[in-house]
This record gives structure tokens, C-alpha cells and sequence, in this order.
């Protein structure tokens, strides 16, 4: 079975270990969007 841990190094710290400064900020941010099914034959969608 697969374990994300390797001679005592989380996969997790090897990866943010790779990861530059600018890369590892968008890590932590979240975007949270507002997403919902609109038919293309709407009047929304024509709007």
C-alpha cells in the first residue's frame, strides 16, 4: 500500500521544501466562488 512517508520525510514537507516562496503563499490562499448551472437559452445567459 502507499505511504506518503519516505525515510522519515513526509511527502508533504518534500513538496513544500520544493516549492518557491510565491508558490508556497498561493498555497494558502482560498477562493471561494460562487458557481451555479446556467442554461446558454437563458435570458441570464443573454445578458
Amino acid at each position: 500500500s502507499f505511504s506518503p512517508f519516505f525515510g522519515g520525510t513526509s511527502w508533504a514537507e518534500r513538496t513544500l521544501d520544493r516549492l518557491t516562496l510565491r508558490e508556497k503563499i498561493a498555497q494558502m490562499l482560498v477562493y471561494h466562488m460562487n458557481l451555479q448551472f446556467m442554461n446558454t437559452d437563458s435570458d441570464k445567459w443573454q445578458e
